[in-house]
């Protein structure tokens, strides 16, 4: 058996020969399947990373849903400093709950996180689909300007799916101007 290669590499090109071979060997015959089982691997470590977090932020808000100054505490700094998506959007969603219970704090909260950018922002259209839920005609100001043409396609999806929930004539009126305007 050939010895994996030292900081400095391999002595002679026949070690690293060798030792390539064996791992070609190891990886189906090609060292392609075997960059594509790493990053595999990878993505399932990653993904069940992610879900645990979430269990446990989830926990973390059920233990703070009585102190209402804590849990928005809590959801202001998972959107600031938080990089795991799961907890974001849970962050998102939570907010979105306070939201259609009325808190303008929530509601406050979720407007910070729409961007003024045209390419596609995951926090953004979460933000716009839980002020949809809202069904609150004041916020149609704030979901419309995400149907225009310039938008990023799901970033229009979730505009679309934000205004199905209102049952303002002008949501009705806003969507219909989008299909005039893919039609043309």
């Amino acid at each position: 058996a050939s010895r994996a290669p030292s900081k400095e590499g391999f002595d002679a090109a026949r070690e690293w020969r060798t030792w390539y071979d064996e791992a070609r060997e190891r990886s189906g015959g090609s060292l392609s399947n075997w960059r594509r089982a790493i990053s595999r691997y990878q993505s399932e470590v990653l993904d069940r990373y992610e879900q645990e977090a979430d269990r446990y932020f989830l926990r973390l808000l059920d233990t703070l849903e009585g102190d209402p100054e804590a849990l928005f505490q809590e959801l202001s700094e998972a959107l600031a400093r938080e990089t795991v998506p799961a907890i974001r959007r849970r962050a998102l969603q939570r907010l979105g709950d306070l939201a259609r219970e009325g808190s303008e704090r929530a509601i406050n909260l979720l407007r910070a996180r729409l961007s003024v950018s045209t390419d596609y922002d995951e926090d953004a259209a979460v933000a716009i689909q839980q002020l949809g839920r809202t069904g609150e005609p004041a916020l149609l100001p704030a979901i419309t300007p995400y149907l225009e043409k310039n938008q990023h396609p799901n970033m229009r999806q979730a505009a679309v799916a934000a205004l199905s929930g209102f049952k303002d004539p002008s949501a009705v009126d806003a969507v219909l101007a989008l299909l005039r305007d893919v039609s043309n």
